[in-house]
């Protein structure tokens, strides 16, 4: 899994990255087909910090964001939506898987 960090008006932490990797390692364990990420850490004034993520999965790209005052609690939440949106790709393929098979058995009979 390939992870490209940018930094926009924030200054880059070594530690906000470890704890994204540490996060996004999860979506490794949901949905083995991950083959890159990008996030974006951006700082607008001193109040607001915004973490955006787009994961790059075959076929599909899933993205997700979060604002907070904290760049910590920024990224936490976006890395929640990031893996609860890999969860819900990974379970609409898994409950579509044989259905085309079902439908033809079924017109058999």
């Amino acid at each position: 899994m390939n992870i490209n960090y940018t930094w926009r008006n924030a200054t880059k932490s070594e530690s906000i990255e470890d704890l994204l990797h540490k996060k996004l390692e999860k979506l490794e364990r949901h949905f083995d087909k991950v083959s890159h990420i990008h996030v974006i850490f951006e700082t607008h004034g001193k109040q607001e910090h915004t973490a955006k993520a787009t994961v790059h999965l075959p076929g599909i790209e899933i993205n997700a964001h979060a604002t907070d005052e904290d760049m910590y609690k920024a990224v936490d939440a976006m890395a929640h939506k990031l893996i609860r949106q890999v969860e819900t790709h990974k379970d609409k393929i898994n409950s579509h898987k044989g259905k085309c098979c079902e439908h033809e058995h079924n017109e058999e009979n």
